[in-house]
């Protein structure tokens, strides 16, 4: 969801690239096309889950409250080891943001569990 408020604040504020609607259309089919083809946004999730040990600061605390976000939605619209997948990384994230002491519970998360074992982001 957040992809597509960013695309829509692009598209009402910025003219198309080299002022040509005919790129600006097939960029905008080409992202069409991957919407319809990876709907829970799978590789979005992947590439997002490798990159917070790179970063520090607000961007890396901005970057788990995405995940986490995005885990929370697939799990609503799926089930099985994909689900699994998706709780087990946000529930990474939501620990490394209790460690922040930015939250006291999501994701089912307290304190007190910081300890448990979890995937190393």
């Amino acid at each position: 969801m957040d992809d597509l408020r960013h695309i829509e604040a692009i598209v009402a504020t910025q003219p198309p690239p080299n002022d040509s609607y005919e790129a600006a259309f097939y960029t905008t089919d080409f992202i069409r096309f991957q919407a319809q083809e990876d709907p829970c946004g799978w590789r979005t999730l992947q590439r997002n889950f490798s990159l917070p040990h790179r970063w520090y600061g607000v961007k890396r605390r901005t970057l788990l409250v995405r995940i986490a976000r995005h885990c929370m939605a697939i799990r609503h619209h799926t089930g099985g080891a994909d689900k699994a997948w998706a709780d087990s990384v946000g529930r990474s994230a939501a620990l490394e943001l209790a460690e922040e002491g930015l939250l006291d519970r999501w994701y089912g998360v307290k304190r007190s569990t910081l300890l448990a074992p979890r995937l190393k982001i």
